[in-house]
């Protein structure tokens, strides 16, 4: 049989081969589907052990011929069979990814806050643990390489720090810089957002302590200060005493 098959010319091979096809796909398509999934199991058990009996130089050899068989092929594709493969492909992928996500079908519906949904491996992307060795960039470890700088290739200039006086307006830079107004050091924070007006004014308290101060007695005059110090939060609860302490007394 061997001497045979040499012998054959490249017609003479196409001819059964092309027969066999045929008749292969009408087997197949006469399958039930138990017989077929039996089918696929079985090749697909007897590929693993093939493959597992493999020697490293068989191996790479059959990847080698693989290699060559699928670059032939798609050698001799016209336009269109590519296109039509290119399409499968994407189809395929497209199905594959989309059936890794059937568990979360209708999961916003079904939220359970008791459940930890971060915890999934599907959903779970880590940590910004890896360090991009050409700029410094973290990234998480399934991110795709060369997304920020291209593999070194992309090189930005280092920020520099801006002219004066544009440096001085874009905000402070230490503490003792936070409590400074008009060039004046504040003795606190609460002074310096009093000073730029980030804090409302007692004027409201002051004249309710100065309306009752008319009309009410001591007493009274210093279970309202309690109440205004204890509620209101008067920004300046010293002056406040300071202006209404003889009344108080």
């Amino acid at each position: 049989m061997a001497a045979t098959r040499a012998a054959e010319d490249s017609e003479d091979t196409r001819i059964p081969l092309d027969g066999q096809r045929a008749r292969q796909a009408a087997s197949r398509a006469a399958e039930s589907p138990e017989r077929r999934q039996g089918r696929r199991v079985h090749d697909r058990a007897r590929h693993a052990a093939s493959r597992a009996a493999e020697s490293p130089e068989q191996r790479q050899g059959r990847r080698k011929e693989d290699r060559a068989r699928h670059a032939a092929t798609r050698g001799a594709e016209d336009p269109i069979q590519r296109r039509t493969r290119s399409e499968d492909q994407r189809r395929r992928q497209a199905a594959s990814r989309a059936a890794q996500w059937t568990f979360m079908e209708g999961e916003a519906f079904r939220y359970d806050p008791a459940n930890n949904y971060d915890s999934h491996p599907q959903l779970y992307i880590g940590q910004m643990s890896d360090v991009c060795p050409y700029c410094n960039a973290l990234k998480w470890h399934a991110e795709t390489r060369g997304m920020c700088c291209s593999g070194g290739k992309v090189k930005l200039p280092e920020l520099q720090p801006p002219p004066e006086p544009l440096e001085s307006l874009i905000g402070p830079t230490s503490f003792e810089a936070l409590r400074t107004v008009n060039i004046q050091i504040c003795a606190t924070f609460r002074e310096a957002c009093q000073l730029h007006g980030l804090l409302e004014d007692d004027q409201q308290w002051d004249a309710t302590m100065s309306e009752a101060a008319a009309a009410q007695s001591p007493a009274r005059l210093r279970n309202l200060f309690a109440i205004i110090l204890a509620v209101c939060g008067p920004s300046n609860p010293k002056q406040l005493w300071e202006s209404y302490k003889e009344s108080l007394t």
